[in-house]
Parts: C-alpha cells; structure tokens; sequence
C-alpha cells in the first residue's frame, strides 16, 4: 500500500502551509510555528499558533493556522484539542476552491481536509464507531473536489479503506467487505485467504466482472472483448493480488520476483507490497535467494531488505547488519534500519547494538528512527489481527 498511501497522503492529507502573514519579515510567526512543528518541538508550535489565533486574522490565514494547530495536536496525542481544531474549520465560510498550493493539490479542499482529520484523530483515539461515521461524513458531505479526475478517484479508495478498516476494528466484517469492494482493495484477499474462502471472492470478483462487461456493452455500440474488460476492470488489483497469492502458493519464486520487478516501477497500488509479503512468509527458501539478489540491485533494495526483515530470522537480520555496518547512502540506511524494525526480537536487538558503532548516515538513519521520524516515513494501515474461525460473506 505505499504507493497508494503516499498519494493520498499528497491529495488528500494534511500538510503544513508555509504562507506568510506578513510580507518583509525574514522569518513570520506561522514560518516559525511551521519550523517547529518540522523540527518536531510541538509544544512550542502550538504555543505560536495560539498566539497568533489570537490576533486579527482574515478566514484564509485563520483557517490555515487552525489545520496546523490540529495538526499538531495529533502528535501530541491530544486528540480531543485537534478535533476541536479542525471542527472550527468547518463552521468558518470558507473557499474550499482556493488554488491549493502545488501542482498536486488543484483547490485547498479545506472542510474535505478538516473532516477527514477529525475522523483520523477519533481513529487514533480508538472511537472506532466514531470515526466511521466521520469518515462516512467525509465522503458524503465534505467530499474531494477537483478538475483533476486523479483526485477525486483516489479520495475515494482512501474513504473506501478508512471505513472498511473501521468496520474491521468494530468486529463487522460483512460491512467490511462491502467497502473494500467497493476500490477491489487487496485487503479483501488477506481476509478470504485467512477465513478458507479465496475461492468464494475469486466468484464474487468474477460475477462482478460479468456484471462489469454486459454494462459496458449496453453503453457502447461495440462489442467489448475480454481482453479489453482485463485491460479495463475495476477489479484489476485484485486479480494480481490473487495472481500474487497463487505464486506464492506454489513457490513459484522465479515469477514472483520479477513481479516484484514489475511494479516496484510504479503503478503497484499495493502489489509490490504483497509480494513482499509473500516472498517473506516462506524464509527458507527466499532468504538465500533475497540474500544473493542483495548485490545485483535487479531489485529495489528496499522492497529486498524489507522481505528479509519480515522474514524475522537470524540469517535475514545479520544480512541486514552487516549491510547497515557498511552502507554510506542515506536512504539505503533508513531502509536497512527500518528492515531490521519490523524484523521482531532480533532486527530490535541488532539496531541496539548498531546503535553503538553507528557513524555518518546510518547514525542520522538510527536517530531518525529513536525519535519516530524514521517510522512516519514508512507508516502504513494497521490492520487488526484477522479472527480465527472467521466467515465471510459469499452472496455480495
């Protein structure tokens, strides 16, 4: 789900504003509230932000401060303050249309924005209940306007994620799967695979597509081929995630590989990340070949010393150290420490004793992670644990 996560991150997402109040000043009081929040002092953000919420403030620069000050307050856990935070927002008369300020952000998109945090921060609380109907809110009131259809589009599996995660956390698994079918999100195949079922969401996904194709050819004057309905199907992540199950299954390690090739150059939506997962649920066979990809670079070595990490043994993680012992890239020593993180007991143990060698970058990676920055970098859906016993829905 990287990829996916970082766009909607970008779209839809907070992000600190770096406007100005005021023009000729070398550093403003919302830069310097900015500048901490970066520097990671949110106390001393939110002390300016407050500060400034009290002076005279047309809605534009007020409504920004207020998105900040709500920002800040989720790291600082204080989820009640950032709710009030982002719920001032939606009450001001505000221009939801204002450019926004990249090319990747076409309008401001302030109450979708506001609404959207304040359903996160219920999430982090644990108001599970409330954060669906916030999401829901969300979508149905407050949703993603833009001229650019990548936006709206991607808003929508966002929404379709949030509340199918929410409805997990709630023990509700029919409604679960109702949302996730709604983007195809390859949450859906963990769950059929979990509960025995893979074969029951291959025929809902089949019947979809049947559904899917004599759609299409009421509205078109010509036949649609079924291999434009692959080519086209909503539910084309789906297949490959199954695609990607089935390789695994048979320990086909040559094609998962290269499907690892394939969409770690972009346009994975996740794929990459459940072949990751995959490769990394049978070490014994791929921790030799992960080990002796190492040096060819034939694959992003994220994507590698991630599957080793996960793998959890002994020999994935001493392959990691001693990469990390060596390594003078700066982003190849945060992945090779955020490897060794998800690596259980022994990758936390190994970054220990890291810990007290490391020098140049991988000193500034270890710092990154031992204050968390490192972790937000990489962060993605956390999913609960998948019930035992669990059934899910075959007629959808």
């Amino acid at each position: 789900m990287r990829t996916t996560l970082i766009v909607i991150a970008m779209m839809i997402g907070a992000h600190l504003n770096n406007c100005s109040l005021a023009t000729g000043q070398a550093l403003d009081p919302l830069s310097e509230a900015n500048r901490y929040f970066k520097e990671r002092n949110y106390q001393a953000a939110v002390n300016i932000y407050q500060r400034i919420l009290a002076t005279n403030l047309d809605v534009p620069a007020k409504v920004k401060v207020w998105f900040n000050l709500g920002m800040t307050y989720q790291k600082l856990a204080r989820y009640d303050d950032a709710i009030n935070a982002f719920t001032q927002i939606l009450d001001m008369d505000v221009n939801d249309r204002e450019p926004g300020g990249n090319i990747m952000e076409p309008y401001r998109n302030y109450r979708s924005r506001a609404q959207w945090e304040v359903a996160n921060s219920l999430f982090a609380k644990g108001d599970y209940k409330g954060a669906l109907e916030a999401y829901q809110t969300t979508r149905l009131k407050y949703p993603v306007e833009s001229w650019c259809g990548v936006e709206p589009k991607t808003a929508q599996y966002a929404y379709a994620l949030r509340e199918g995660l929410s409805y997990e956390y709630l023990g509700l698994y029919r409604e679960a799967v109702d949302s996730y079918l709604r983007v195809y999100a390859p949450r859906l195949a963990n769950l059929y695979e979990a509960a025995g079922q893979l074969d029951d969401l291959k025929e809902i996904v089949s019947r979809r597509d049947r559904a899917y194709l004599a759609s299409l050819a009421n509205q078109l004057s010509t036949p649609v081929s079924p291999e434009d309905l692959k080519r086209y199907r909503p539910s084309q992540i789906l297949h490959d995630i199954l695609e990607i199950h089935a390789l695994g299954e048979a320990h086909d390690w040559p094609a998962l590989f290269n499907q690892l090739r394939y969409w770690s150059k972009g346009g994975g939506d996740g794929r990459q990340d459940e072949v990751v997962r995959m490769i990394s649920r049978y070490p014994k066979e791929t921790v030799p070949l992960l080990k002796k990809e190492l040096g060819q670079f034939s694959v992003p070595p994220d994507l590698m010393y991630e599957a080793l990490g996960l793998t959890g043994t002994s020999d994935a993680v001493a392959a990691l150290k001693n990469k990390a012992k060596k390594e003078e890239n700066i982003w190849s020593a945060m992945s090779l420490v955020h490897a060794l993180s998800v690596a259980g007991k022994p990758g936390q143990k190994a970054l220990k004793e890291l810990d007290k060698i490391a020098t140049h970058n991988l000193r500034i990676a270890i710092d990154k992670y031992k204050s968390g920055e490192l972790q937000e970098q990489y962060e993605k859906v956390r999913f609960p644990p998948i019930p035992s016993k669990l059934a899910l829905p075959r007629d959808i």
